[in-house]
């Protein structure tokens, strides 16, 4: 006779594995999970959606009638057509596309003409991480503590993509404005003997060099960046990394560097540094001091002060409203 000990743990077997072979449904299906692998390729903010979609699916699914109106009120979610309650209902045949607006995101899910799930929500970054923004600060604090910018042996920049400027052996990877003509994403590079281009860091190309510097991780330049990192509630931290860990570190977080000329005083350059997320719509937004000692001094500290996660839109606001002033 099979001894019953054997037979239980043959079903505790069998349970375990079937467990581990469950089929993905409502908004983790595979077939919504295939299409959005292939639009994230073009639209990565797509992803972010997503997985927030996901998530908040999950945070719904104990709430009923007022409870969840309200929810979905203070959140800013609205659902145009179908719902949250409909996604069990999403199988092979059913089609996800992604909208995108100024600071609204949306998502029409639908099973041939059957509306599942049709909504609109604000790109905001604590609505779609499902993070408050103590928390978003502590993480910052802590990855930039932590982060250290591992150098590319080899940095690409296919001349086909550059602009020669006039200094020979000189070309500007073109980047875009943020706002302002004058605040730019672009990168200067020198081209070297054997054909390779590497970023501009000299005192004969002061402006570009130093733009390279708060923009460009492959600067060739170990500069030390002293930062004031100013947080909700007037709270700080002060924190000393290098400059290239810090834009290394942001840019990992899917941020783009603009900067700007405040000030060339008779020791130092002052500029405004933009680190602006545009999936996850907001800025951190810096001020700094470039001493030209850079150049020479291996002691030589960018002083900086960093205000973080502001929402896009305020620094969108602030500059419309420097617009009609001028």
């Amino acid at each position: 006779m099979f001894p019953l000990k054997y037979f239980t743990g043959l079903c505790l077997l069998l349970f375990s594995l079937s467990g581990s072979g469950q089929v993905q449904t409502g908004l983790r299906h595979p077939c919504l999970q295939t299409q959005v692998d292939s639009l994230a390729q073009a639209e990565p903010y797509v992803a972010v959606v997503y997985d927030f979609l996901k998530n908040y699916a999950d945070t719904l699914k104990s709430l009923k009638g007022t409870e969840l109106r309200k929810r979905l009120a203070y959140d800013g979610v609205e659902v145009e057509q179908g719902g949250f309650d409909r996604v069990h209902l999403i199988d092979e045949h059913t089609s996800i596309t992604f909208l995108r607006a100024k600071g609204l995101y949306g998502v029409r899910i639908r099973k041939g003409a059957f509306p599942i799930l049709e909504a609109k929500f604000p790109s905001s970054c604590q609505l779609l991480t499902g993070k408050a923004l103590p928390a978003l600060e502590k993480e910052l604090l802590e990855g930039v503590q932590g982060f250290r910018y591992q150098p590319r042996l080899d940095v690409p920049y296919p001349e086909s993509g550059l602009t020669a400027l006039p200094a020979k052996g000189y070309y500007v990877l073109k980047g875009n404005a943020y706002h302002l003509e004058s605040i730019r994403s672009d990168i200067y590079l020198e081209k070297r003997k054997g054909g390779s281009f590497v970023p501009v860091f000299s005192e004969e190309h002061l402006n570009e060099s130093i733009g390279n510097l708060l923009v460009c991780e492959d600067t060739p330049a170990d500069v030390d960046l002293h930062l004031v990192i100013r947080q909700y509630g007037f709270k700080k931290n002060e924190v000393t990394l290098k400059m290239k860990d810090w834009i290394a570190y942001c840019r990992s977080q899917g941020c783009t560097f603009y900067w700007g000329i405040e000030a060339l005083e008779p020791t130092a350059m002052k500029a405004s540094v933009f680190i602006v997320n545009e999936v996850l719509s907001y800025d951190h937004v810096m001020s700094v001091e470039v001493p030209y000692t850079v150049f020479t001094d291996p002691e030589a500290t960018v002083q900086g002060d960093v205000n973080i996660f502001i929402p896009t839109h305020n620094i969108t606001t602030l500059f419309q409203e420097y617009d009609k002033s001028n």
